[in-house]
Parts: C-alpha cells; structure tokens; sequence
C-alpha cells in the first residue's frame, strides 16, 4: 500500500503544506475557513471534515469536532465518514459503465429483470431509475407506512417494491426523487455481473483511482478503521450514537474520506475508468430534461445547478447521524467536500459559505438567494404579516405547509425545515437561509377572500397553496374514522382509535396522533397524509396514504 499523508486536526496550515506537498492557491485565511465550522469545532461535540480540491489537488483539509464521543477521538481528513445518498452518483457510473461495456444497456426495460413486476415494469427503463424519473414509490417511504422500523433485509425491501401495483406517475412524465430506483439498480448490477456491489465498485470504481479508504458497506458489523460515529441530538439535548442495521447499498452505503474524494472528483476532468472515454464524463453530468422540456437539473446521481454564476455539479446525503454535501465547480476548477457526524450539520449551506470564500464576485456572479431586482426590503408592520398567517395546503403533492410569526419577521415552515422569509412587498418574500433554495413567495387573495401562496424557485414548477380554515372534528366524526384498514401492496393493516377529541394511529412505538386539515383528511407528523374514502352511501370504505415520494397507497376498510 502507498504511503499517504494524513493531517492532524489541529495542526498550523503551514506544516500542513510542508508535510504533504499540499498547493495553497487562492485560498483565504485558514481563520477565514475555519470560521465557516466554528459551531462544529468543540470538544465535547460530533462536527465535520472539509477537503477543498483546487485544479487538481488538495488544497485543504481539516477536521472539526469530534469522531468519537466516548473516546475523545477528533475528525481529521483521513476520518470516515458515510455519505449517504452521495453515493448515489458511484452507483450511478456504476451503471453507466455496464452500459460502456455491453452488459446492459440504460433503455433496457425493468420487465427484463423482473419479470413478475407489475404492468408498468415494461414502460420502465434503466435510465428513468437513474433520473428518478420512473415513478417508482421509494422504499423507505414505504417501510415507513409499513411501520417496518429497522428490522428489514434488502431482499425484503425489494420484495416490497416489486409488490407495488402502481407508479406515483406515467413514467418518463415527472421526476421524484425515490431511493427505490438506485436499490433496484444495485440488485440489477449484480444480474448482470454476478457481483454484489461492495466488490464490483472496489475492482471497477476504487482502487482504480486509489480511493484506499472508499467502500460500500454492505454489512453493518464490519469494522471501519478510523470510522467517525454518527450523532444525534436527543430530547435531552445530549448528543447519543445514531445507529441503524439496514445495509441496502446503491442508493447510499458508501464510506469515504475527504481525502479519497478528492481522486474521484478529479476523474470527472480526465477519466480514468472504463474505456477512459470523457463522453463518459458527459454522460453523467448532463442534466435530464423531460418530455415536455422541463429539465429537471439533475444527471447520473449528481444535481446540476448554479451558485455565483458559477455551474454546479453537486449533490448531498443524509442518513442517521450523518450527513454530506459534495460539489463541484467545473469552471473554475474547484471542488468541496464536506463530510460531517452531526445529525444537525447542514453540509449543503457550509460547503456553499466556503464557495463564497473561494469563488470570484462580479456584479454578474454575485451569490443572489432573492431576487436579482429586488427593491429595498419593506418595513411592514405586525398587521401586514398577520393577513398570511396559516396553514396552507398544496392539493397536487398533498403537502402541508406553515406561514407563521418568528420574532419580527414571517418564516415558512414545511415537512422537513423552518425557513425565514425576507419581505419584497406586503404581499412578495423570499426565503433566505443558506443551503435552501432561492423561493420567491407571492401571497393573494381568492374571492371569498381566502389567502393563497404561490412559491416559484428558477427551473420548477410554480407550487400553489391554499390557506386551511380552522377544521375540528367531532368526536362522531372521528368514531366513524377509527377501524382496521388493510393494504395489499404494503401487506400491512393500520388500526386507527378514537377518542374524545383525538384519532390515533397505532405504530411499533406507540400511538400517534394525527392532525386534521379537512374533513376526511389528516396528517401524521407533517409528512404523512390520510385521506379517507367513502362509498355511495357515505360511509368509510378505506383510506389512501400518501407521502412526499409515495402517492396513492390504497388501503380497505376492514
């Protein structure tokens, strides 16, 4: 094995670069750097790692915080981490260099490999799967409907993809992001080169581009040399191991360092694997448009977006205590990796402070999260904010969202996050925090005086929502809801109880409740939603549950 130079976490820059060689070019201040991560540099706490690639090297690298709690060990840029859904573009080339090689090809049908999946299976091509395109419910989602927990086998979640009866669209017509299409790939991959994924990748993927520490992890026992743990913050506001024993691979499962990273990130400007063939490179980077040509900024496992008038290769993970967001400037020959064991971290909004440090500002590149026009930002009063206090409900994706007072100032708050709004106009705002999309929200109201929101963000759909009145149940009411409810595609029953003043969902870690939006609908936790079915005589005659990348899960009244 090759010697490698590693860094210690606290070591000066200087004896950095004299130790390893490592090219300081255009770099600010390590203060300046280090500044970004101060929240993730303590003692007693998880943080993160930072690789800064600049035209082919490693020009730097620390570590914040620490790997390990129990054992006071601190994150470097040789500790590893799991990357979550980054790995979604390795499995991605993966997969486009079978097609390189003639082992499948990415119009091949799903029907070629699952011969017993529904219908639809026919309409699906290996290329939707990588795109997200095809429709297909992810699984997670599903398990979670399932109420499966953490106690599933990946044939038992392919098991359950393959039982779904439908697709949340036509597929090819939409894009939803679903981790079922990238764990069905890695099941294919295996088909057709009678390897599992953990040794194709490390013959194919790793060791020919030196990634000495890179690997899928297949099983969740193995031992990982220099592992950081990941972390969670519990109700007690102590940080406790985040853990998980699901070992799908594909849609994730890669360890890495940032290090490592930087080899890969240097393959996309001279290919080194395959047939070493750049239209490979090509390949995965180009972002997907759809029939209808609306490009959905997104290519072989890798978003393609624009930060500083600069273009953007990227894309970030999230899974149990850890999280990752890893980018890449073509133009300007810059990369970012950060890497981080903090289930509160927010890579994305890190790596895109530490761009703005790194990347050239013109009046034409400036970072613009609102509008490019604005006008100096309004002073408005409490009254003015209050008129679009509420909840708002997106009819198309079934989604829940929230206008509220935060302090001085209006913020939205939708499944996962809270954002706050910066007011244009009494009726315009725009989000603004780092790492969340730039949306421009227009408040109206409809005849009956009822406010409506439109949310519009460069190169999406227009999301349209509708303020909710006050909905509250009778207790009646929730008595004819409360029953037994059978799914087929999920082979799952869901008890539904009543109470007085309350409906209750039974899950393995007990009952919980859920929030009504209108009659017959209902909300479990903000990302779940229920809503119930009658028959021509108005009685309940089941319930269709639906999610963020799950739509449509039918379910009969017992």
């Amino acid at each position: 094995m090759a010697h490698r130079c590693t860094f210690g976490r606290l070591m000066a820059l200087t004896l950095l670069l004299a130790a390893c060689g490592v090219v300081q070019a255009d770099l600010p201040p390590a203060p300046q750097i280090d500044a970004v991560f101060a929240m993730h540099d303590r003692p007693q706490a998880p943080g993160c790692s930072l690789g800064i690639y600049q035209h082919g090297k490693l020009s730097y690298a620390r570590g914040y915080g620490m790997a390990n709690l129990e054992y006071s060990l601190p994150n470097g840029p040789d500790t590893v981490f799991r990357i979550a859904s980054v790995s979604k573009q390795f499995m991605a080339a993966a997969v486009a260099l079978l097609h390189e090689a003639g082992k499948l090809s990415l119009d091949d049908t799903l029907d070629q490999y699952y011969p017993a999946m529904g219908d639809y299976a026919r309409q699906i091509t290996l290329r939707q799967l990588v795109y997200h395109t095809s429709g297909i419910r992810d699984y997670l989602e599903l398990a979670d409907m399932a109420d499966w927990g953490e106690w599933y086998t990946v044939d038992e979640a392919v098991a359950l993809i393959l039982r779904q009866q439908n697709t949340n669209f036509v597929p090819g017509e939409e894009s939803i992001y679903s981790n079922s299409g990238y764990l069905l790939l890695a099941d294919i991959l295996q088909q057709v080169t009678g390897m599992q994924l953990h040794d194709w990748a490390e013959h194919n993927l790793f060791a020919p581009l030196g990634m000495e520490h890179t690997l899928f992890q297949d099983d969740h026992s193995r031992l990982i040399s220099k592992r950081a743990d990941g972390y969670r913050r519990g109700e007690d506001g102590a940080w406790h191991r985040a853990v998980t024993q699901l070992d799908m691979v594909g849609d994730g499962g890669i360890y890495t360092t940032v290090e490592d990273l930087l080899q890969w990130h240097n393959n996309f400007t001279h290919n080194r694997l395959g047939q070493g063939r750049q239209a490979l490179i090509e390949l995965l980077e180009t972002s997907h448009e759809l029939p209808d040509g609306t490009d959905i900024h997104y290519g072989f496992g890798l978003s393609v977006n624009e930060f500083m008038g600069q273009r953007v290769v990227e894309h970030g993970g999230s899974w149990v205590g850890y999280r990752a967001h890893l980018q890449r400037y073509p133009e300007a020959g810059l990369g970012i990796a950060v890497l981080c064991n903090a289930g509160n971290a927010s890579p994305g909004a890190l790596a895109r402070q530490v761009a703005q440090l790194l990347l050239p500002v013109t009046q034409e590149q400036a970072p613009a999260p609102a509008p490019a026009s604005r006008p100096e930002t309004p002073d408005l009063n409490r009254q003015q904010m209050e008129r679009w206090v509420g909840r708002y409900w997106n009819e198309q994706d079934l989604e829940l969202g929230e206008i509220m007072l935060d302090g001085e100032t209006l913020a939205y708050r939708g499944p996962w996050s809270k954002v706050p709004l910066v007011a244009l106009s009494p009726s315009r705002f725009y989000t603004d925090a780092p790492g969340w999309q730039a949306y421009t929200l227009y408040f109206e109201e409809d005849a009956d005086g009822t406010p409506t929101l439109r949310m519009e963000a460069p190169g999406e759909t227009a999301i349209r929502m509708q303020q909710l009145a006050a909905y509250e149940p009778s207790a009646n009411t929730l008595q004819e809801l409360a029953g037994l409810y059978h799914s087929a595609e999920l082979a799952h029953v869901a008890q539904l109880r009543a109470t007085h003043n309350e409906l209750l969902l039974n899950r393995r870690a007990g009952a919980r409740s859920l929030s009504p939006i209108g009659p017959d609908l209902y909300q479990l936790d903000g990302t779940m939603t229920l809503a119930f079915q009658r028959d021509e005589k108005g009685q309940i005659s089941g319930m269709q549950m639906h999610s963020g990348r799950v739509r449509g899960i039918s379910y009969k009244r017992r």
